[in-house]
């Protein structure tokens, strides 16, 4: 399979955008692309929600009802899981935030995964309307929020994003390699909440690849439409947001005053300045030893099995 399309939604809040989950799913389908399945991959969604989708869609797209309150990261490396093992070596993943709607554009999939596959990429991602995160990481903007300034990242053509920096993750692809390299996980897992994007570019560098933003896509995004974290508050935390993990083998401050995380190339949350990566360690954008990176990655930004294993998870499964 080229693609697996993982729609994302989260009932924990207790809203329930059944029409809305219902709208983007369609448009999802609606694409003029070949080779691709659409799963949705739904935390604590109640039942009457599970029932309306299954009824809109039957067997048109998979489903993952995951029964037990935990985090995107982990519901969504969770569902990639069950879709590898039902339709076995699946080139791309791709994420899509449940607030995230194509509308009309029927071209979405295919512009994404052609500019994928056309260079050394490891993630590939579409542009959002709102909360983006382009002021945090770039300054472009005149605060959180603003999106106006947005075009002038891309005035030379798609972004490649440098090491370190970033974008929000609402809509995009993450690549085999990334499957492989982190045993069968695409999306760090030991954050609770928020931060996990700052090290994404890293993760691409650990399979001697790039992040790439596309400049063509710009997909509508609703902020919050199942509630921000919902179940992991970050600002509720006695910890700062940064610091605030799921099931980490040891907390944050000690992984990042680690020797190791800047002499593999590591660096994190660093539109905050929390690590800055060594600059030293790339080469035109590039990790000059790709498996030590991929290796303290592994080890510290992934949850060990004994700590969290993915086979217990709650779970409905339906292909």
């Amino acid at each position: 399979m080229k693609l697996l399309a993982v729609f994302n939604t989260c009932g924990i809040s207790g809203r329930e955008n059944v029409s809305s989950y219902v709208t983007s799913v369609r448009n999802i389908l609606n694409q003029d692309f070949d080779d691709f399945r659409v799963l949705i991959s739904s935390c604590k969604n109640n039942k009457r929600t599970q029932q309306a989708l299954i009824s809109e869609f039957g067997d048109s797209v998979s489903y993952n009802f995951i029964n037990e309150p935990l985090p995107i990261n982990v519901t969504f490396n969770h569902s990639c899981q069950k879709a590898a093992e039902t339709f076995g070596e699946i080139d791309a993943y791709l994420y899509i935030d449940s607030g995230i709607d194509f509308g009309s554009n029927k071209n979405v999939l295919k512009s994404l995964y052609d500019l994928h596959k056309s260079g050394p990429y490891a993630i590939t991602a579409a542009r959002t309307d709102t909360d983006s995160g382009t002021f945090l990481w770039f300054n472009e903007g005149e605060g959180l929020g603003d999106e106006s300034a947005q075009d002038n990242l891309f005035k030379d053509g798609h972004l490649i994003l440098p090491v370190g920096k970033a974008i929000n993750a609402h809509c995009q692809i993450f690549d085999k390699d990334l499957y492989h390299a982190f045993e069968g996980r695409l999306w760090v897992d030991v954050f609770a909440s928020e931060c996990s994007e700052s090290v994404l570019t890293f993760c691409a560098a650990a399979v001697n690849k790039r992040f790439v933003v596309n400049k063509d896509i710009i997909v509508k995004h609703a902020v919050a439409l199942d509630g921000a974290s919902s179940g992991f508050k970050p600002h509720e935390q006695p910890l700062p947001p940064w610091q605030h993990l799921f099931k980490s083998r040891r907390p944050m401050l000690e992984i990042i005053n680690d020797p190791e995380a800047l002499e593999s190339g590591f660096g994190y949350e660093e539109c905050q300045k929390i690590l800055m990566h060594d600059e030293t360690k790339y080469e035109k954008g590039l990790c000059k030893n790709p498996d030590r990176l991929r290796s303290f990655i592994l080890k510290n930004m992934f949850a060990s099995k004994n700590l969290f294993d993915y086979k217990k998870i709650f779970h409905k499964y339906v292909k």
